[in-house]
Formats: structure tokens, C-alpha cells, sequence
């Protein structure tokens, strides 16, 4: 008994002891929901070690409990099969990845290691790829899977690759080849049977791969092809698998050599171009390929499958997407191994009744096309399992589709469906079932819940669904609407995972009784509607009814119907919202409209409805109408029908896109209850000016946006309007705000964006009431008016795409949206230090103690400090002002023109001065040399901010009053401010004309320098600062150290000529180099700013962007049609659809 007792301790003694790793990693992080997000999965072999670890590294270094975590993850020597995905964000990581963890890993036999990097913020935001260093890749030899997805091959990656001797599959087809990268060294790898490479720079298939005699399998992306290397690739008669994606050649392809892959099996011809244009027939080599078992000749121009397609006879799986299928040969019925076929984006009207005729056919694809019904011989497709006729035109399903009984997957998503029908339940062995986006405003048939095998139910996004949810055991995801009339009979698992989920937030109630609906008024609409639709594509019809069923609002699509039609629909009495959309409105409409008793809001969206007499609506109860005549958008001669003051209820109206003549402006003016005014995109008569809108006392609310006309300010008829309580009037190309707004005192919305305002803005902090702002798109030269800080209930402003606006951002207790401008370096702006101010929703600078200084100028030494104030009123000259640092004692005499008075400043700093000036304009001069020695005092700004803490700013940029770089007016004016010890600034200079220079004589022309004597000169007798060159009157030049390790800065030096400094301090040649966007240090290297255009019409990292209004094709040609906007448009170089 002992004994037993003793060998079953020891057996939980061993299972507590025993060893697992994925459960360590798990307990690693702090939550299970943190542990999924990050672990993709984790798999121990029998004795608990980790053998398979997938994971993605996003935030994961700051969610672990450790910092030293995430290189425990990798330090798991078992593991084999490694996935790591490794995300960055380049704007504060670095690019490269050079950790050399991977190389421990002394058992990997399988790596796919992807990297995702992120630069931009917002909208600028996009993917780039990333960098792996040196030795990164010195893996262990049993290696035999290697995949690297989303990075920029260098040099010393293939180096280390070709070591890798146990290779069998090298996947770099979503990685970037630069075109001085040599790969003849990967022949070397003897092993290799699988190779997938996108060679998109070098433009060409790489010689390596001719030299593979073992290849098995091979994926070529984005390269251009010939005829030679086609035959050279025909040799390689051991392929079984061949694919290219995205390839194309400048001249006519003969396949003929490919009649030679007797043993290919799966043949892939994505986007191919011969002779620069789509191939349009599927090459008549593929069918000698009698063992194929898999073809995809998708996204081309191919029109017909011709006859010897049945020469396939092993074909089981055949893709055709994204072509232009007119024809397909009978034939195809003989291909009986055939499982699956996929015709997407076809243009198909109907099922092509060849394709019903495969009977061994289990999965067929014809989504996105045109498809208005599915013809009976589906019926034959007795072994069809997957069905996918997403986004076409079908209103019906064919009774014939209940039949298919192996059915596992209906997709009809995006179709014109109007009814579920009942018969579905028959399918009972369906799994899946999309019916979303639809039209559908019915009951949800009980009979889905024989479904026994229904597990994925998608009804979002149609009218109205009716009845009881669906009851089915085995459902995991049930997606209804919130609004519909759906109450729940019991709460299955996938019930109350959509209750939960804060996204949708789907709310319905329990069933109480019978809560099935009756039969309503917009049954009868729907009913109505698709037994008289016209429309092929379905219809934007809308219906809603009250308590009792009886119809309450309407909105009727006229695409989808005939006027004579619609008349019918006008006699529901008891409607009160009613929207008519793209119908051509007749007086007899009208009439049927007036008879409406009930009718509140009426809606012309898109009519003509040209001239008519609306006097039969005052009938109505109606409180708002809106005539849009938005189809017929500037087209000034439709005639807006007269309004008149028997619209008594009449409390809103708004007019879009039509002319009002002073006739119609006065009906409009003679509104008595008129509440709300809203009139946009159309044309007032000249001369108009407002008259007689002080009649409607009641008005609350007016906005005003006709692009014909032009006031200095906001017109005096409208600031009598006392209960304003919103204005808004845009692209008036109103100049100034009168004082006289103040009469507005109850105003709580003011919109001014879009003129010419170019005014002082205080009387606007009058406005007591005001919640919203906007004055964007304007061009205001001001500070931003601190006094604004009173409208204490101001919740929204707005002053973006103003030029020059600076000072201090608002600091209103209640803001809750405050725009100045997506990207707050453009402005002289900064908030106050120690301010929080919770509406801003990027960083934005903190004010210095500079921003105290107005128009002084000061420099404090050691020694002595002398300080001069006074206002600049002489003529205007301009210099741009750049400082450097030396080791020299240097005195700087700093000349402005005034009145009477010199500002002068000695200082024991280390300082060179650089000046370029110009006249009458404001130029900054790119330098021509760096002035640099090992004793540097003053750093250069990384921060965006200078000052005596911060440095100066990088070449090319001012240092603001508020101690911020910049290039803006704000930043650059010394009349605003501008601190030239700390970065370039503009003045008022004199420029010598003499050859001479010094205080008497003025400042060296651009790119000339000023020598010890006063003389202007290039020579390095003028230039040399240990010679005596005088900055302050020209360029200088001194000593630099030029970088020999790659890096560069204050300690490395700077690059050598032809090269860039990067924003984290290497030298390079690349957009991540040298871009000033990016980071790039001018004082270190090289840098450039203004985007390369392309003059060849080619497009890329080599060619430039594409000249404005055209597309960049995937291949790098320059284009506006389908083929260069649409799929695979690189938005970096052009734009795209």
C-alpha cells in the first residue's frame, strides 16, 4: 500500500516538474488577451521544449513584464519552425534590424521572418520596407525554409544566405532587390529545390537561377522577361510548380520553348505582359501540358477558353479572374478532375451554362459581375460545396439552388435580394450563408434553423429583417442589424458574443409572445417596388413605418422607376417624410404631393423639377423642404420655382445648385415661420446684396456658400439678424469682420472658412455665446488673439490653411476640437508651458521663455552684454543668416537698418556668422560649405525647438521668437522675432555692388566671401576663416572632418561628398538618407526636399513621381488608364483610383 502511495507521488511529483515551454512563454505576459494578441502560436514536442513559435512584434517590448522579455521569446534553442513578424515605426526607430538572437537558434529549421515598418503619421502614413545588418543572417546550417518578407536586400544578406549549405526553399518574393546586389553566389546552394524572388530593380531574371538543375519550384515577380531567358529557363525541365506574378516584356513572347515542362503541374500567369500589353488568349503551350493540375491566368485581358482546354484532362483547379471572358468552349465539361473554378470580375450577365455543365465541380467562383439570376441548370452541379456570387445584380434565388444539397457555403453579399426564402432550410449541409448588404425587408424564415450544420449566419446591412433570431446549435457567428425587427427566442453562445461587442453595438430585445410583425404598409412598398423595378443593379429604395404599420417615411430611387410608377406609391396618405431622388418631377407630382395632408419634410434630391407651381404644397403641414439640384450641379439654367408666403409651417428650406434672381429671393424673403436658410452651389443676380432678409425675424440659422460672389465683409442686412445663432458664409471672398458682428450676440456657430480675410479677429472674442469657430482656408497674417481665451463655452475652432498665423494656441476650458494644421511645423505656434490642452490631438511645441521678447535683439557673454531696442522703419533689403561654430574668438557686429540707430553685440562666443542676402525678396542659400571643428559649442537641434538648451536649428531653417524651427514667415522674420544666433533669420542688409565689403560697404553677393581686407572673392585667400574671412559680411569656409565609419554627427563627421546623413546619424544615398522630410542633417551631408518629376515616362525610386493627374503602374510606367490606376498603382509616384 506504502508502495503505491509512494510511485503515485512521484507521478505528480514528475507531471508538477515536468517541463513546458509554451506555457512559460504564456505566462511571460500579463493577460491570456495580451498572450493572443502577441503569440500566434506555440508548440512544445513530448518533452515540453518549444519547437514551433509564431509570433508579432508590435508593441510587444513595452507590454511584457520585462524589458529583457522579448529576447527571452528567441532564446529557446529547440525551436525549429520559427515565425517572427517584427513591426517599427521609422519616424523613431531605426530601419534596420541587427539583432544577432536568431543566430543562437542552433535547431532552426524553418524562418519567415517579415517585416513591417511604418513611416508618416496620419495621412501621410505608409509602409516601407526595412533593413537587415550584417551577420543578422549567419543562421545556424540546418536550416532548410528561409523567408524574408518585407525588407531591402543588401549585399551582405545574400553573402550570408549562400552559407546556408541545407537550403531547400529561399521565398524573397515580397522583399526588394537593390540593382547592385550580386546573387551569382546562390547557385552555390545546391540543395535548393524552391526559389520565390521579386528582382523588380534589376528588371530581369537572375542568372543564378539557370544554373539550379535540382529546382522543383519557381516564383519570378515584377521582372522583365525576354525571349533568350526563356529559353534558358526551358532547360530547367525539373520545375513541377512555375509562376509569374506581375511580369512583363518589351517584346512579343514566344512560349514555345515552355512546351518542355512535361513534368509542371501547377502553371501561374498573373498579370503577364508580352510586348507591353495584357496577354489576351491563354498561350497555346499550356495545353501540351497534359499534367497540369493547377492553372491561374488571372488578372489579363483573356477573352474566350477555347476548345483545347479539354486537353487538361488532370486540371482540378482553374483561376480567370479579373479578365474578359466572352466565350468558353463546351469542352470544358470534359475536364472531370475539374473542382474549382474562379471567374471574378468577368462581366458576366448571366451563369455561363457551360460552366453548369462540369459536374465534378465543387467550388465555383463568380463574384463581381453582373448577374441578375442563376439559371436552372445549376441544378446539375450536384457536387457543388462552395458557391460565391458576391456583388452582382441578383433579386432571386432560383428554386433549383435548394436542390444542391451538398451545398456548405451560399455567398450572395452586395445583391439585390429583397425576401430570404424559406426553402434555404433545405440546404442541410450548409455551413455558411452571407446575405448581407442587400435589400432584403422580410421575416427571417424559422426553416434556417434545420440548418443543423449552420455555423457562420451574415445578415448585416439590409432594410429591415423581422421574426426571431435564429436558434441553430452550432452557430459561432450570427450578425444582425440593431435596428431590426428582431427579437431574440434564446441566447446562444453567438448572441451574446454580438451583444458584446462594443463596435457594433447590437441591442435587441427579448421575444414576449408573438412577435412576429403583420404585414406592414412597407411590405406593400417593397412588394410593389420590385414587381415595377427597371433597375438591373437594385434600388435605393427606403421605408419606415409607425406603431401602427401604417408608412411614416419614404424615399423613392428614380433609376429604379418610372414617374407613372411612382404615382402609385404617393397614396399612402399618412406619410410624413418623403424623399423623391434623380426623378423628373411634373406638376402632376406635385399635385399628388399636395394631397399628402400629413406631409412634414419633402426632399428633392437630384430632380427637375424645373419651373413648377409648388403653391399646392402649403397645403401640407409641411416645416422643411429641400430642392437639390445636385445632378445638374453649375448648370444655371434651370429655374428655381417661386416660393411664396402662404408656406406658413414652412421653418426650413434649403436650395442647392440653383440660380435665385431677386423675384425669387424676395418669395424667399416673404417666408413668415422660415427658421433655418441654407443655400449652396448655385448663383445669385449681380449686385446682389442681401435686401430684405432682415424680414425673417425668426431666423436661427443661415448658411451661404455661392461661389459668383464677392463682399468686402459680412453684409449689413445680415448682422441685424439678432437671433442668429449660426452663420456660416463660405467663399463669399469676404476680406474683413466688422466690428459690428458684436450685434450678433446670441450667435453660437460662426463659419467663415474658404474668403479672403486677412483682418484683425478680436471682436469675434465679443461673441459670449459662440461654441464654434472656423476661419480656415483665409489669410490671416496675425497672432492668434489671446482674448479668444474668453469664449469661455468655445468648444470647436478652426484655422488651418492660414499662412501665417502664430502666437499662442487656445486654451478655452471646454475645446474639444482645435485644428491649426495637420502638421503644426508649418506654424509659428506653441502652447504654454505646463498647459494641457486635451483637444490637440498631435504634439505641438511648448512656448520659451522667448516668447516674451518682441523686437529686441540680445547676446549675453561672459563678459559683457549690450542690448539695443528699436523699430526697423528703413527700406527693405533681405538676408538669410546661418551660423556655424569655430574655435576662434570672433567678434559679430550685426547691422540693421533703422532710423538712427546700430545694434551692436560682443561676445567671447564661438561663432562664425554665414549671410546670403538678396533684394527685396526673401531667399535662403543653400551652403556651399560646412564649417566644422572638433570644439564645436553649439549643437544642432534634433528636437525641432533652439535655443541656449536646444541648439540651433539644421541648415535651412529659422529660429522663431517662440524658440521653434521653421520655414515660415513667422520663423524667419526678425521683425517677428527670429533668434539668428540660433538658425537663419530675414532683414533689412545692404548688399555690396563695389566688390567691397564691411559696414560701410555692405555684405558679398551670394556665394562669395568676404576676405580680411574687405574684398569679395572665392579664393581661399577671401574664403578661409584661419586667414581672416569675416562671416558676417559672406560666406566662410574652415577645417571639417569627413567620416570613414559610415556614420556621421558631431563625432563621426561628416559624410562623404555625394552622400546624405540620416535623421539617426549614418550616411547613405537612399530617400531615408537624404530626404529633409525624414530627417535628413544638412550640416552633416547632403540633403534633398522637392520631389524628382519624371520626364520619361517612367516612374519610380529612379525615375521620380509621375507629372500630376497620371498614375504610376506597378511596373513604373506613367499612365491615366485602368491599367496604370487600378491594381498594383504605387501611390508614392502618381496618383491611383
Amino acid at each position: 500500500m506504502l508502495l503505491n502511495y509512494l510511485f503515485l507521488l512521484l507521478y505528480f511529483i514528475t507531471i508538477a516538474l515536468a517541463k513546458d515551454d509554451c506555457k512559460e512563454i504564456k505566462s511571460l505576459f500579463d493577460s491570456n488577451q495580451e498572450y493572443s494578441y502577441y503569440i500566434e502560436q506555440c508548440e512544445n514536442n513530448d518533452k515540453g521544449e518549444v519547437v514551433t513559435l509564431k509570433f508579432q512584434d508590435y508593441t510587444i517590448s513595452y507590454d511584457i513584464k520585462k524589458n529583457d522579455d522579448l529576447a527571452k521569446l528567441l532564446s529557446y534553442k529547440t525551436i525549429k519552425n520559427l515565425k517572427y513578424f517584427l513591426y517599427r515605426d521609422f519616424e523613431y526607430q531605426e530601419n534596420e534590424y541587427d539583432s544577432l538572437v536568431l543566430t543562437k537558434l542552433s535547431n532552426l529549421e524553418q524562418l519567415e521572418f517579415k517585416y513591417i515598418g511604418n513611416e508618416g503619421t496620419g495621412r501621410f502614413s505608409h509602409d516601407v520596407n526595412g533593413i537587415i545588418g550584417k551577420n543578422v543572417l549567419n543562421l545556424s546550417k540546418t536550416l532548410k525554409n528561409l523567408t524574408l518578407d518585407g525588407i531591402d536586400i543588401q549585399q551582405h544578406n545574400i553573402d550570408e544566405i549562400v552559407k546556408l549549405t541545407n537550403l531547400e526553399e529561399l521565398n524573397l518574393h515580397n522583399s526588394y532587390i537593390e540593382e547592385n546586389i550580386k546573387l551569382d553566389s546562390l547557385k552555390n546552394l545546391k540543395k535548393l529545390a524552391d526559389i520565390k524572388i521579386n528582382n523588380s530593380y534589376n528588371n530581369e531574371i537572375p542568372s543564378f537561377i539557370f544554373d539550379l538543375n535540382n529546382l522543383k519550384k519557381l516564383t519570378i515577380k515584377s521582372t522583365s522577361l525576354s525571349n533568350n531567358q526563356i529559353k534558358k529557363l526551358s532547360k530547367l525541365t525539373s520545375i513541377e510548380e512555375l509562376a509569374f506574378i506581375n511580369n512583363f516584356s518589351y517584346e512579343k513572347i514566344d512560349f514555345e520553348p515552355f512546351k518542355k515542362f512535361i513534368n509542371l503541374t501547377s502553371l501561374t500567369l498573373n498579370e503577364f505582359q508580352s510586348d507591353m500589353e495584357k496577354i489576351t488568349a491563354i498561350p497555346l503551350f499550356v495545353f501540351s501540358l497534359t499534367n497540369l493540375k493547377y492553372l491561374d491566368v488571372s488578372y489579363n485581358s483573356i477573352s474566350k477558353i477555347p476548345d483545347e482546354i479539354s486537353n487538361l484532362k488532370n486540371l482540378e483547379y482553374l483561376n480567370l479572374n479579373k479578365n474578359k471572358i466572352e466565350k468558353i468552349s463546351s469542352k470544358i465539361a470534359n475536364l472531370k478532375k475539374l473542382v474549382s473554378v474562379s471567374m471574378e470580375e468577368n462581366d458576366f450577365t448571366s451563369i455561363p451554362v457551360e460552366l453548369t455543365n462540369i459536374t465534378s465541380l465543387k467550388n465555383l467562383d463568380l463574384s463581381v459581375n453582373d448577374i441578375t439570376s442563376i439559371r436552372k441548370e445549376i441544378l446539375n452541379l450536384k457536387n457543388l460545396e462552395n458557391s460565391n456570387l458576391y456583388s452582382n445584380n441578383i433579386k432571386e434565388i432560383a428554386k433549383e439552388v435548394f436542390d444542391l444539397i451538398n451545398l456548405k457555403e451560399l455567398d450572395l453579399n452586395e445583391n439585390a435580394l429583397v425576401t430570404i426564402p424559406k426553402e434555404l432550410g433545405k440546404l442541410k449541409n450548409l455551413e455558411t450563408l452571407n446575405l448581407s448588404r442587400n435589400y432584403i425587408y422580410s421575416e427571417l424564415p424559422e426553416s434556417l434553423n434545420q440548418l443543423s450544420h449552420l455555423k457562420i449566419s451574415y445578415l448585416r446591412n439590409n432594410h429591415d429583417i423581422k421574426g426571431k433570431t435564429l436558434t441553430n446549435e452550432n452557430l459561432e457567428i450570427c450578425d444582425y442589424d440593431s435596428d431590426y425587427s428582431l427579437c431574440i427566442v434564446k441566447k446562444i453562445k453567438c448572441i451574446e458574443d454580438l451583444m458584446m461587442d462594443e463596435e457594433n453595438e447590437v441591442n435587441l430585445k427579448m421575444c414576449s409572445g408573438d412577435d412576429i410583425s403583420d404585414k406592414d404598409d412597407c411590405d406593400e412598398v417593397y412588394e410593389y417596388i420590385f414587381n415595377n423595378t427597371d433597375s438591373k443593379k437594385g434600388y435605393e429604395n427606403e421605408c419606415t413605418v409607425d406603431e401602427r404599420g401604417k408608412l411614416k417615411t419614404l424615399v423613392i430611387d428614380g433609376t429604379s422607376l418610372k414617374s407613372n410608377k411612382i404615382l402609385k406609391l404617393l397614396s399612402f396618405d399618412a406619410i410624413r417624410e418623403l424623399t423623391l431622388s434623380t426623378i423628373i418631377v411634373d406638376q402632376n407630382m406635385i399635385d399628388k404631393i399636395g394631397e399628402l395632408k400629413n406631409l412634414e419634410k419633402l426632399n428633392f434630391n437630384f430632380c427637375y423639377i424645373n419651373n413648377s407651381n409648388l403653391e399646392p404644397l402649403s397645403k401640407t403641414n409641411l416645416t422643411h423642404l429641400i430642392i437639390n439640384n445636385g445632378y445638374y450641379y453649375n448648370t444655371y439654367n434651370y429655374i428655381l420655382p417661386p416660393l411664396s408666403k402662404s408656406f406658413t409651417k414652412l421653418k426650413k428650406l434649403e436650395i442647392n445648385g440653383y440660380p435665385i434672381d431677386n423675384s425669387k429671393w424676395n418669395g424667399i424673403c416673404s417666408l413668415p415661420s422660415l427658421e433655418t436658410l441654407i443655400l449652396t452651389d448655385g448663383k445669385f443676380d449681380d449686385n446682389f446684396k442681401f435686401d430684405n432678409i432682415d424680414n425673417l425675424k425668426n431666423l436661427s440659422v443661415l448658411y451661404c456658400s455661392f461661389n459668383n460672389m464677392s463682399f468686402t465683409d459680412i453684409p449689413k442686412n445680415i448682422l441685424s439678424l439678432t437671433n442668429l445663432k449660426e452663420l456660416s458664409l463660405r467663399y463669399l471672398k469676404l476680406q474683413t469682420i466688422s466690428d459690428k458682428i458684436t450685434n450678433l450676440k446670441n450667435l453660437e456657430k460662426l463659419d467663415l472658412s474658404g474668403n479672403k480675410i486677412n483682418c484683425k479677429i478680436d471682436s469675434i472674442a465679443k461673441l459670449k455665446n459662440l461654441t464654434y469657430l472656423d476661419l480656415s482656408s483665409n489669410e490671416l497674417n496675425i497672432e492668434i488673439p489671446e482674448s479668444l481665451n474668453n469664449l469661455t463655452k468655445l468648444k470647436y475652432i478652426n484655422l488651418e490653411e492660414n499662412e501665417n498665423i502664430s502666437g499662442k494656441v487656445l486654451s478655452n476650458p471646454l475645446l474639444e476640437t482645435c485644428i491649426y494644421e495637420s502638421r503644426y511645423d508649418n506654424y509659428d505656434i506653441c502652447k504654454e508651458e505646463g498647459t494641457e490642452i486635451k483637444c490637440l490631438t498631435t504634439d505641438i511645441n511648448t512656448c520659451t521663455s522667448s516668447t516674451t521678447i518682441k523686437t529686441s535683439t540680445k547676446s549675453t557673454t561672459s563678459n559683457k552684454t549690450t542690448t539695443t531696442t528699436k523699430k526697423s522703419t528703413s527700406k527693405i533689403t533681405t538676408t538669410t543668416t546661418k551660423k556655424s561654430t569655430t574655435s576662434k574668438k570672433t567678434t559679430t557686429t550685426t547691422k540693421k537698418s533703422t532710423t538712427s540707430k546700430k545694434t551692436t553685440t560682443t561676445t567671447k562666443k564661438s561663432t562664425t556668422s554665414k549671410k546670403t542676402t538678396t533684394s527685396k525678396k526673401t531667399t535662403t542659400t543653400k551652403k556651399t560649405s560646412t564649417t566644422k571643428t572638433k570644439t564645436s559649442t553649439l549643437p544642432t537641434s534634433t528636437n525641432g525647438k533652439c535655443g541656449k538648451n536646444d541648439g540651433k536649428c539644421p541648415s535651412g531653417t529659422c529660429c522663431s521668437k517662440y524658440g521653434y524651427c521653421g520655414k515660415t514667415e513667422a520663423h524667419c522674420s526678425v521683425e517677428r522675432g527670429c533668434q539668428s544666433e540660433f538658425g537663419e533669420c530675414t532683414s533689412n542688409e545692404i548688399i555690396s555692388t563695389n566688390g567691397k565689403c564691411g559696414k560701410n560697404d555692405g555684405k558679398c553677393p551670394s556665394g562669395t566671401c568676404c576676405s580680411k581686407y574687405g574684398y569679395c572673392g572665392k579664393t581661399e585667400a577671401h574664403c578661409s576663416i584661419e586667414r581672416g574671412c569675416q562671416s558676417e559680411f559672406g560666406e566662410c569656409t574652415s577645417n571639417e572632418i569627413i567620416s570613414t565609419n559610415g556614420k556621421c554627427g558631431k563625432n563621426d563627421g561628416k559624410c562623404p561628398s555625394g552622400t546624405c546623413c540620416s535623421k539617426y546619424g549614418h550616411c547613405g544615398k537612399t530617400e531615408a538618407h537624404c530626404s529633409i522630410e525624414r530627417g535628413c542633417q544638412s550640416e552633416f551631408g547632403e540633403c534633398t526636399s522637392n520631389e524628382i518629376i519624371s520626364t520619361n515616362g517612367k516612374c519610380g525610386k529612379n525615375d521620380g513621381k509621375c507629372p500630376s493627374g497620371t498614375c504610376c503602374s506597378k511596373y513604373g510606367y506613367c499612365g491615366k488608364t485602368k491599367e496604370y490606376c487600378g491594381s498594383g498603382c504605387q501611390s508614392s509616384f502618381g496618383k491611383c483610383d
